[in-house]
């Protein structure tokens, strides 16, 4: 497993995403979407999922996205998730938080 970032040029991040992606695919993840920012190495992933309630679907999501990474053989020491933006349906209403 990769500990450190390896190859930082543009074609070598996209490699690397391209990898996740494909995880994020076998993991069954639904509306996939990652963008990526060079300049401040900043990588966003962005996935759907049904779960009971708010905090569970965070859990399962960042393990699941965590779990691509890893299975991409990208280590991820002192990782940190930040939520930007959750989306909760519940009973057919969009519940933003």
């Amino acid at each position: 497993m990769r500990t450190d970032a390896g190859d930082h040029s543009p074609k070598g991040l996209e490699q690397y995403i391209d990898l996740v992606v494909a995880e994020l695919e076998q993991l069954n993840a639904d509306d996939i979407d990652v963008s990526t920012n060079l300049e401040t190495s900043r990588i966003d992933v962005s996935i759907s999922l049904e779960s009971a309630d708010l905090m569970e679907a965070q859990e399962d999501g960042g393990a699941t996205i965590r779990a691509a990474f890893h299975a991409a053989e990208i280590a991820t020491p002192g990782w940190k998730i930040d939520w930007v933006k959750c989306t909760m349906h519940r009973d057919g209403e969009l519940v933003d938080a």
